[in-house]
């Protein structure tokens, strides 16, 4: 590759002075990457003999839904074929109202150079053979590498991923040339996602009612942080290095967690549930993985969070998940939900992991990927709710409206 940009003109026969085709950038791209990132307007094939180095260590593939174009069986091979470090990292564009038509490669190298496949062509053989496609490869500094990773994590926190539900529920366009089931699609059903991840407030009312309850949201964050939020990481890094743990230090660590952290200081966002669950679980295991996401990477802190809910799992204290998921939401509270009971109740309803399984982990990020993408719908940016602890707010307020409603309706008819 010469220079800064390379042209992939296609078909190659009309282009003999340029006889790189685009499949030799794919090939290159997934060969070499330490970091590979892939958007797809839509996938209709995927070339399973494509070898992903062994030394990458990032990788997402994001394709649209639109026009039921994508191919599920396109989607099925892609899922064979993902190495399994990197389960998880098959999305879908998940948001309301907006066509979703980029056709993109960016990466980086082992030798630390970074590129951006950009142009017409999406994963299809006709891209690749025999469709007439402009493409042009271009080599990134690090601002511009910087830049485009920014523009692709917008792009994922809006998308949702890929499971056997996704699948089932997804509707495949028929063939081209063909009219199954008559009748024309609509521009709406077009821009529809595959999973309705909407929180919506329909009327003034509502909307009066929801305010102070998202005020008190706001007031218990900024509490956290003005009192809590310092103190609270000095603990857990104290504790994490601590080289001989005993019954005693556990003791005094949940007795300071307490202090730190306890209803007196509203600073609480969930229930009581973990403080009378977790007493005599082992709090350093706690501490550790807290730091471990903590310092994560942040393009990596998800992989860190699956991995160490996981290792809680494993070591049997997955009752901390209540802690420590209120403790993630609120040092990051972009990025990762309360595990609280109306959460769950909502991902019922949505049903994007029903049927699917898979650990603590890989069910937690399922639902923070699907509340992020649900943050950036028109409802919640109504309401002007900013992150996912103020998308809580609202999810327990639709949940237990309607649990009431329910209650009462049960009541009316005995």
């Amino acid at each position: 590759m010469n220079g800064n940009q390379n042209f992939h003109l296609l078909p190659t026969a009309w282009n003999t002075s340029n006889p790189s085709t685009l499949r030799d950038v794919y090939v290159r791209a997934f060969s070499n990457a330490r970091e590979l990132f892939i958007v797809s307007a839509f996938l209709t094939e995927w070339p399973e003999d494509l070898r992903l180095s062994t030394a990458c260590t990032d990788f997402s593939l994001v394709v649209g839904a639109d026009f039921g174009t994508t191919r599920k069986a396109a989607i099925e091979a892609a899922l064979e074929w993902l190495p399994k470090r990197f389960r998880g990292q098959i999305l879908a564009f998940n948001q309301r109202g907006v066509n979703f038509h980029p056709k993109a490669i960016l990466w980086r190298e082992n030798d630390g150079n970074c590129y951006f496949l950009i142009g017409s062509s999406n994963l299809t053989k006709a891209a690749f053979n025999s469709n007439v496609e402009a493409n042009v490869t271009l080599r990134l500094d690090e601002n511009g590498y910087a830049e485009a990773l920014a523009w692709k994590s917008e792009i994922e926190e809006r998308s949702v991923e890929i499971t056997k539900r996704w699948l089932d529920v997804y509707k495949e366009a028929p063939p081209r040339g063909t009219n199954v089931g008559g009748g024309k699609r609509t521009r709406e059903q077009d821009e529809d996602p595959v999973f309705d991840l909407a929180l919506e407030l329909q009327n003034a009312e509502d909307i009066k009612k929801f305010q102070p309850y998202l005020n008190a949201r706001r007031r218990i964050r900024a509490a956290f942080d003005a009192h809590s939020k310092e103190l609270l990481l000095r603990l857990f890094r104290a504790t994490s290095n601590a080289v001989l743990w005993t019954e005693a230090d556990n003791e005094t660590f949940y007795e300071e967690l307490i202090r730190l952290w306890g209803p007196s200081r509203k600073t609480r966002m969930g229930g009581r549930q973990w403080a009378m669950r977790g007493r005599y679980a082992d709090h350093q295991e706690l501490a550790k993985t807290f730091v471990a996401i903590y310092d994560a990477r942040g393009s990596h802190r998800d992989d860190v969070v699956l991995r160490e809910m996981e290792r809680l799992q494993d070591i049997g204290l997955a009752t901390r998940s209540a802690a420590l998921t209120e403790l993630l939401c609120h040092f990051f509270p972009e990025h990762y939900p309360i595990l609280d009971g109306p959460v769950r109740t909502w991902r019922s309803w949505v049903g994007f992991d029903k049927g699917v399984g898979g650990s603590a982990g890989a069910r937690y990020l399922r639902l923070a990927r699907a509340m992020r993408a649900a943050l950036r719908d028109a409802g919640p940016q109504r309401l002007d709710i900013r992150n996912l602890a103020e998308l809580d707010t609202l999810i327990w307020f639709l949940v237990e409206g309607k649990a009431i409603d329910h209650a009462a309706s049960e009541t009316k008819r005995r």
